[in-house]
């Protein structure tokens, strides 16, 4: 069994007050998850450490610039013969302007945290952010602390 490892983030932004997330829509042309909601990410590298594909994957994907990763979830899954293995992690976002940079996704929305819409994302994702919520807001918690701070 081959296998994959995967990073994903959930991107965190403060404008307007209240945390936001990053959600791209994956391209209709894609064969995986066609239509459905998505988080930056993508595969790690042979000999690619974590982070560095977390940074590259955000971006090539948007562009973006982050700062502030913390982990949230790993977990592991195996499809036919192919084993994946996700880290998922959150980030503060350091620029606003976000640019769709490949064909993997046709559009972009700053969703709010709390009520993620189940329906838009792959169940996978919504799976993993339900049962990882009270984490992810304390994680939050600390980032609009940092984010205040840095901003004084």
């Amino acid at each position: 069994m081959s296998k994959r490892r995967i990073v994903k983030a959930l991107l965190i932004n403060f404008d307007g007050g209240e945390p936001r997330f990053l959600e791209l829509t994956r391209s209709h042309t894609q064969k995986n998850a066609p239509g459905m909601g998505d988080l930056p990410g993508g595969k790690v590298e042979r000999g690619e450490q974590i982070i560095d594909a977390l940074k590259r994957e955000i971006k090539e994907e948007t562009g973006l610039l982050v700062t502030l990763l913390y982990p949230i979830n790993d977990s592991s899954w195996a499809q036919g013969l192919q084993e994946y293995h996700t880290h998922l992690y959150c980030a503060l976002v350091k620029t606003q302007e976000i640019i769709i940079c490949t064909d993997e996704h046709d559009c972009y929305q700053w969703q709010p945290l709390t009520g993620i819409d189940r329906s838009s994302f792959d169940p996978s994702i919504t799976y993993i952010l339900e049962h990882n919520m009270p984490k992810i807001l304390n994680i939050v918690a600390k980032l609009r602390g940092l984010s205040l701070a840095g901003r004084a």
